[in-house]
């Protein structure tokens, strides 16, 4: 059952995002600036790089990488906002920024003495490798790879309450491991028959593509189509989405977040669609309008064709499906976001779920429901519609299931979690709205 941690031993676990889809229309520039100057021999210089949004649109899922300037050795890195790792790359999360804003990286690396004499050179870009998008969910595989799940709501189809799919999966694979600054951005091509599933061919209501990818029992050969490549098209900004567009790729409905399967070798990949999140939506049940869950399968992580297939397919009882995490080999949860309008249409707040990937639901079978939200006192003032509120429910914001492990070998895939057996594995999950607190899930009483 779920409780409250006593003690601050909570865990940082997956947030929510501003759902914005980016136009070409943001100036990001960075400088840097190094300083004593001339650094001493075995001392530490302090490199302050600025990254500014001179807009006039706010920016999303902006990063910075920062190869360490040769001659020196990295120190401590820190930014304030988002988050950095350090090494022979440093590479920086920044996240959304508003037009107008700014954000400071601070580096620390240290002069070698063997280097007396020589001078110091940086580069830093931003942004100009993995583009601009919606994007929410990213995961690591073990090949270097960044796979990223974009979240953008599409236009309304004829007048319904239906959501054209408007978002797409990518996969950016760095010239090396590590590197945010040059590489490949790919997205996901579904191919039905003879042809792609693309933002054209799902325009009308329940087209025969839409609804294809939603029929349980039905297989997809998929490929990766490259879309930006800093070695030919550099490292100006460019819009992820419209690429996607125009290179006949497969968007979906709202897909929020992915991950690997444990044990699988990073050859599984399980993500989900939040769908129209609207109870008169003519795709429910149909056509993702409730919402989906998606299998991915490839040979291994970084091969450029896959099989894709119908996992779950939603309904009025569980809909609006938002962030996962695998809490065993065999298991896994995904959690609702489901919006104030379908609250209130169905009567029901968001829930919890955990699925058997070993398990056919093709015939009616139903995940477990683990965790069925209410709304605390704060949530329920926003209910009332308070000027300055937030939506009137407590959001499962972010579900996380780790063992602490920092490492490469800690990502998200590499090890089989074992909740409850292990006292290393722990469970949390987040809610915002209403008072934000983080939660760590406990075996019940006896268990």
């Amino acid at each position: 059952m779920p409780r409250q941690p006593g003690s601050p031993k909570r865990k940082t676990v997956p947030t929510e995002v501003t759902h914005t889809n980016i136009q070409p229309t943001i100036d990001l520039s960075i400088t840097k600036i190094g300083t004593p100057n001339p650094a001493s021999l075995a001392g530490n210089v302090t490199w302050t790089m600025v990254v500014t949004n001179k807009g006039p649109s706010a920016a999303t899922g902006v990063t910075v990488a920062d190869p360490a300037p040769a001659g020196t050795s990295f120190v401590s890195v820190a930014t304030t906002q988002g988050t950095c790792t350090g090494g022979a790359v440093v590479s920086c999360a920044i996240g959304s920024m508003p037009a107008g804003s700014n954000v400071t990286v601070t580096l620390v690396s240290s002069a070698n003495p063997s280097n007396a004499g020589q001078s110091v050179t940086f580069t830093a870009n931003v942004s100009g490798a993995l583009g601009r998008g919606g994007y929410e969910g990213i995961q690591d595989d073990s090949a270097g790879n960044v796979w990223i799940v974009e979240d953008v709501s599409g236009a309304a189809k004829s007048g319904t309450k239906a959501k054209r799919p408007n978002s797409f999966i990518y996969r950016y694979v760095p010239s090396r491991p590590g590197d945010l600054a040059n590489g490949k951005l790919q997205v996901l091509q579904v191919w039905n028959g003879g042809h792609p599933v693309t933002f054209d061919s799902q325009a009308s209501l329940n087209n025969s593509d839409q609804v294809d990818l939603r029929t349980y029992g039905k297989t997809f050969e998929t490929k990766w189509v490259t879309i930006h490549d800093t070695a030919s098209d550099g490292n100006a900004p460019f819009d992820s989405n419209s690429l996607a567009k125009a290179a006949d790729a497969t968007p979906f409905k709202r897909p929020e977040n992915g991950q690997f399967r444990p044990g699988s070798g990073f050859t599984q990949f399980f993500f989900d669609e939040t769908g129209d999140t609207n109870a008169d939506s003519p795709e429910n049940g149909t056509a993702g309008g409730w919402t989906s869950i998606f299998k991915l399968v490839q040979q291994d992580p970084s091969a450029n064709t896959g099989r894709l297939s119908l996992f779950y397919e939603g309904n009025e009882s569980v809909a609006g499906l938002d962030n996962v995490t695998f809490i065993s080999r065999n298991l896994v949860t995904f959690v609702e976001d489901a919006g104030d309008t379908l609250h209130s249409q169905r009567k029901a707040l968001d829930s919890g779920f955990i699925f058997d990937v070993t398990k056919d639901y093709s015939h009616g079978a139903q995940p477990v429901r683990w965790l069925g939200e209410g709304r605390d006192p704060s949530a329920t003032l926003d209910s009332a519609g308070v000027p300055g509120g937030n939506e009137g429910d407590n959001e499962i914001t972010g579900v996380h299931v780790s063992d602490g492990d920092p490492s490469i070998d800690g990502i998200l895939g590499a090890k089989i979690p074992q909740v409850f057996d292990n006292p290393k594995w722990r469970w949390f999950w987040t809610q915002q709205h209403g008072d934000n607190i983080t939660w760590e899930v406990i075996p019940a009483s006896g268990n």
